[in-house]
């Protein structure tokens, strides 16, 4: 018999939250990139390669948009003596963008610097995600993941291949710690067999099925004690 005991919400530990490390503003997750606007100030809970390059080159891709239009620029060198070889320089680029994404470009960098705020991070998550996308060729989406109060919204900006909507709202629930978890063990209570278990759903049976497959057993034989 599996006997599986909810532990008190407020004693509770989200999956994302364990992965989660302060001495680098939180953990590179290939694909994803989370960002919190709190007192005040941004906070880039998750983040990828390309969203820092995006943000660290933002001004100066404005800057050299002006410059290239007007012919007098100081980005005029070997390296760059037009926008698109300035672009494929920054930003390490395999294959040559078409003009038409080359004048998206510089539409959406010009958008970002004239725009400026400490805040553009989460107010301009949207026009970061198409550019992270005209760079790379990859898709990218941008959506909210909503908590439970008023005021508890989070940006999140994400590789359209890699997480589907179902993905999403397992995500959003562990980022708000909104899903249950219950410490797993044996009849006798076995302290070598104890595990603890986070569920992003609240539905008893769906739980118990989850057990009973995690464990190679039945449903019937799990036994579930609620916190409430």
């Amino acid at each position: 018999m599996i006997k599986a005991m909810q532990i008190r919400p407020e004693y509770q530990e989200s999956p994302f939250w364990l992965d989660y490390s302060e001495t680098d503003n939180g953990t590179i997750y290939d694909g994803l990139t989370i960002i919190d606007m709190q007192y005040h100030r941004t906070t880039r809970v998750k983040y990828t390669k390309l969203f820092e390059e995006v943000m660290t080159y933002a001004e100066e891709a404005a800057e050299a948009a002006e410059d290239f239009k007007r012919r007098d620029g100081v980005y005029y060198s070997p390296y760059s003596r037009n926008y698109t070889e300035y672009i494929m320089y920054t930003f390490n680029l395999k294959k040559r963008p078409s003009t038409k994404v080359i004048h998206r470009l510089k539409a959406l960098f010009t958008t970002l610097a004239e725009e400026y705020s400490d805040y553009r991070e989460y107010y301009q998550a949207d026009e970061i995600a198409e550019i992270m996308t005209l760079l790379s060729g990859e898709k990218y989406a941008c959506t909210n993941l909503n908590g439970y109060s008023q005021g508890d919204t989070v940006k999140c900006i994400y590789k359209e291949s890699e997480w589907t909507k179902e993905a999403l709202n397992m995500l959003e629930t562990e980022y708000w710690n909104g899903g249950s978890e219950y410490a797993v063990t044996d009849e006798d209570n076995d302290p070598d067999f104890t595990v603890n278990m986070y569920f992003t759903q609240w539905n008893d049976e769906e739980i118990r099925k989850e057990i009973a497959a995690e464990y190679g057993t039945t449903p019937e034989n799990v036994t579930m004690e609620s916190y409430y």
